[in-house]
């Protein structure tokens, strides 16, 4: 595959110099792509990720104050408000592909372990533990940690997955499920290496994230309505650089597709034209998928199986570390 294909290409200001680098490849050469309103995008000079540059501080209060809160408008803050009383209602679409999701676990279970990061309000996290994996979950929000806690009694963490990975037990998940999340961490290179550090031998990483190698952002450029946040989303992939991680992480890349062609921004939705405009996303969407063109990548790493090595007799010992 080639790294270097559909790179973004804007008449930009190459700049550099200076402590900030990429995260890929280690190049300080960048092009300015888009300012927003806490920070400003780049495109890579020497592997073209899409990054921002934004405040790092207080990534918990963050999320708490635009998900979670009270006065947030999200769903997610009315049912944290609402706790154990809640009674959340899921499409027929949502229950679709949840069952979709779960069963392609299967093929991957040994030892029953699963692990998402960033669960949220531990929904889909909750129909796993149901389907019988030993289960935990990683949220970085303490109030979506506790709802998922205290609503369904799930083992939730709350934290990075840095902060988390010295709790439980090396090598010891079959599934991680990390959806919609790679665009949010402050360093997908350390964020893999915990991946792997927390994966068994054969075990995958499936995850999704943002694609720059898309129609919707060849349209839309630097107006694209994913790059909203530079502390939210700040990274942007494409395929060939999923693939850079994964091998500089020990991940072996097996499966990649993209779907989705989000043009139009969720406020401008709201206009008349809303109807007209989503029939016309959807049947785009429909030809990005089969061109691999779409918005947001779906990929699965696997750990690669080592030599047979003496084992504990315990195969079913907990998957949180022994105090």
């Amino acid at each position: 595959m080639n790294q270097q294909s559909n790179v973004p290409a804007f008449p930009l200001e190459v700049t550099g110099g200076d402590a900030v680098c990429c995260d890929l490849c280690g190049s300080h050469e960048r092009e300015f792509l888009a300012s927003v309103a806490d920070g400003s995008y780049f495109t890579c000079g020497g592997c073209g990720l899409v990054y921002s540059i934004a405040d790092e501080n207080s990534l918990s209060a963050f999320y708490d104050h635009s998900y979670y809160a009270p006065g947030a408008r999200t769903r997610y803050a009315t049912r944290v408000t609402a706790g154990a009383d809640d009674s959340p209602k899921w499409s027929r679409r949502w229950h679709r592909k949840t069952a979709e999701r779960l069963a392609s676990f299967e093929s991957h279970r040994q030892n029953g372990t699963f692990l998402e990061i960033g669960c949220s309000l531990g929904d889909f996290l909750n129909v796993v533990d149901h389907a019988g994996w030993n289960s935990v979950g990683i949220e970085i929000s303490e109030a979506a940690a506790s709802y998922a806690r205290d609503k369904w009694d799930l083992d939730v963490r709350t934290g990075t997955l840095e902060a988390v990975v010295p709790e439980l037990k090396p090598e010891s998940f079959d599934v991680i499920w990390a959806a919609n999340l790679l665009e949010h961490v402050v360093s997908p290179s350390e964020f893999l290496a915990d991946v792997d550090k927390l994966l068994r031998p054969g075990g995958v990483l499936i995850a999704s994230t943002l694609n720059f190698d898309s129609w919707a952002f060849l349209f839309s450029g630097g107006d694209w309505e994913y790059l909203h946040s530079a502390k939210e989303h700040r990274y942007v992939f494409s395929p060939s650089l999923l693939e850079r991680y994964c091998a500089n992480s020990n991940l072996e890349l097996e499966e990649i597709d993209t779907t989705g062609f989000r043009w139009i921004s969720k406020t401008r939705q709201k206009r008349w034209y809303s109807s007209m405009v989503r029939v016309f996303e959807q049947g785009v969407s429909n030809l990005a998928r089969l061109a691999n063109q779409g918005h947001r990548v779906q990929f699965t790493a696997r750990k690669p199986h080592v030599v047979a090595v003496a084992q504990s007799n315990d195969e079913s010992a907990p998957i949180s570390r022994a105090a």
